[in-house]
């Protein structure tokens, strides 16, 4: 009996992790909190209950190919010296300089590398 009860428990903590839920693509409309974001497509289930997931959908990311071992990203997303930067040589371990200024960020390395970044604020 007492494995019976305690069957019937798991697999009710099992199912209670499973709404159901199926997202579905939002209105678009500006101030709307869509249920679906097609570019970011994430969910996530748990035992302890409802999981929230926050997406970043203006992310401030990407490459840049240099030119002589400089590049410029012109780019709304940058908004001053203070932005917190990371960018790495994908083409070579090879140090690589970025700094963000008003709408562009500046990249000086090593010939024609590839270089990704991202500013995380």
């Amino acid at each position: 009996m007492r494995h019976a009860v305690a069957a019937l428990a798991i697999i009710a903590l099992t199912l209670s992790a499973c709404e159901g839920h199926k997202p579905r693509p939002g209105s678009g409309s500006p101030g709307a909190k869509p249920d679906f974001n097609a570019s970011n497509n994430i969910s996530a289930n748990s035992f302890f209950g409802s999981v929230q997931i926050r997406s970043v959908p203006d992310l401030c990311a990407g490459h840049v190919q240099l030119a002589q071992g400089a590049a410029v990203v012109n780019d709304n997303c940058f908004t001053g010296d203070t932005n917190v930067v990371l960018c790495s040589d994908a083409s070579a371990a090879n140090p690589v300089r970025c700094a963000a200024t008003n709408g562009k960020l500046n990249v000086a390395g090593a010939g024609s590398d590839s270089v990704s970044y991202a500013r995380l604020r």
